[in-house]
């Protein structure tokens, strides 16, 4: 049987999976910034039904406010980041280092909290990680390694992030799902909302309108939410080593998403890729 934590890790990367396909898809209509603040303005919407529904039961302390402010920058950096490595650098090679995230989520944890895996778990982390690795490259431009622009940028964007789920996790043990999942969203919904407004990019409504985006950042908006909502509930109910992989594995989704809409070619590596990651989601679920 598949546990709480790996059920809700799964729903949260079907969910980022398709997501990330989606902002994909605006960011190639109207560019990054644009995309980025309707996707946040839009965004709102969703959580901000179920603030008005749980409002008598949001609670949230000055020290948690706090922390949770400090990793909404640690997020926007981690953002920019990872858009700056795409704009200069190889996707292929950008996307696996970037989504590597979790390993330092797990290093963290058990070194911080003292998470204990089995040497099955420890395996089938291995074994998706390298599933991760293999369907997000094209092995045959890794030659020109040394001269690929965009590493250093991805790496960043790896270790916040990873920190980041780190942070969640530690406040999870004092907030609950509600509290925990409407806060840290409008944080980070505020500060990726309102950065394109401090640099000064111009937004214009008829923007929304251009081949109906405004449909699709809908659709963004309550795909990302389930997925907060789904990784905040695993991470506060089963083992951060173990949520935090298997969500990890959404650019497999992106990727599967390019291939039927844009018709991407898979390398043989990426068709390896995929074998491995269900491999190691049969094993895990052990």
């Amino acid at each position: 049987m598949l546990s709480v934590g790996i059920i809700s890790g799964l729903i949260a990367m079907l969910c980022w999976g398709i997501g990330d396909f989606l902002l994909a898809v605006t960011v190639r209509k109207i560019g990054q910034l644009k995309a980025m603040f309707w996707g946040n303005i839009i965004g709102v919407v969703p959580i901000l039904l179920i603030v008005i529904y749980f409002f008598n039961q949001l609670f949230i302390t000055i020290n948690e406010f706090l922390i949770l402010l400090g990793g909404g920058a640690i997020m926007l950096v981690a953002t920019l980041s990872f858009y700056k490595a795409y704009e200069i650098g190889e996707v292929s090679v950008v996307t696996p280092i970037a989504t590597s995230a979790s390993l330092v989520t797990v290093l963290l944890a058990v070194l911080l909290l003292g998470e204990q895996l089995t040497f099955l778990n420890i395996i089938s982390i291995i074994i998706i990680s390298i599933g991760i690795v293999l369907v997000s490259t094209d092995f045959r431009k890794l030659k020109h390694m040394h001269t690929v622009k965009g590493v250093k940028e991805a790496v960043i964007t790896m270790i916040l992030w990873g920190v980041h789920i780190f942070i969640i996790k530690i406040l999870s043990g004092t907030m609950n799902l509600v509290n925990i999942s409407v806060f840290s969203f409008l944080v980070i919904n505020s500060y990726l909302m309102l950065y394109p407004l401090v640099k000064k990019v111009p937004i214009k409504l008829k923007e929304l309108k251009k081949d109906r985006i405004y449909l699709i950042f809908i659709a963004n908006s309550f795909l990302f939410l389930i997925a907060w909502v789904a990784f905040n509930y695993g991470i506060k109910h089963d083992l951060v080593s173990l949520v935090a992989p298997v969500s990890s594995l959404s650019p497999a989704i992106t990727v599967i998403l390019a291939l039927i809409f844009y018709k991407e070619k898979l390398v043989l590596n990426q068709k390896l890729g995929i074998l491995t990651v269900l491999i190691g989601l049969f094993l895990i679920s052990l």
